[in-house]
């Protein structure tokens, strides 16, 4: 649908505007995700501020997030789609300091931390912003000075 679609217009009787928050609902459960294969238009449909399902998926704090992500990633789809900010998924998770998503895309498309937004802020400097210490834990690993932030941190006596 293209953004002039009225306020009462559906695709699957979804409301439009609800479409990227109820596809990625729809995205962190195996028994519906399969249908929407080969449907990238549908997963990768943006709001009327171009948020997509896998933005919200990123910005989730859902236990199984960051496996749909890698899951979908594993199926094609590119998880570099931009907002009417020019943010990707990256930024979404990076803004909320989801770590599990952050390892998940950084495992699957590392080359979106350095993507700048229409201001010029990547992703990295959203999470330096936002959330300063993991902002570090993740510089140092992207400068090669650290292990990966999915390592424990904490080492046994």
């Amino acid at each position: 649908p293209d953004g002039g679609a009225s306020a009462n217009a559906t695709i699957f009787d979804v409301p439009v505007a609800l479409v990227p928050q109820a596809v990625a609902s729809v995205l962190l459960d195996s028994r519906w995700r399969d249908r929407l294969v080969g449907h990238p238009e549908i997963v990768g449909y943006g709001d009327a501020h171009g948020t997509s399902a896998l933005h919200r998926l990123a910005a989730s704090d859902q236990p199984h997030a960051a496996d749909a992500i890698l899951w979908w990633r594993a199926q094609g789809m590119d998880l570099a789609p931009r907002d009417a900010e020019g943010r990707v998924p990256m930024h979404a998770a990076a803004a909320g300091g989801h770590v599990a998503n952050l390892v998940a895309l950084d495992c699957a498309a590392p080359e979106t931390w350095d993507i700048p937004d229409k201001y010029g802020e990547t992703a990295m400097a959203c999470l330096q912003r936002c959330h300063p210490e993991e902002g570090v834990r993740w510089a140092t690993y992207r400068a090669g000075l650290t292990d990966h932030p999915s390592a424990p941190t904490d080492q046994p006596a």
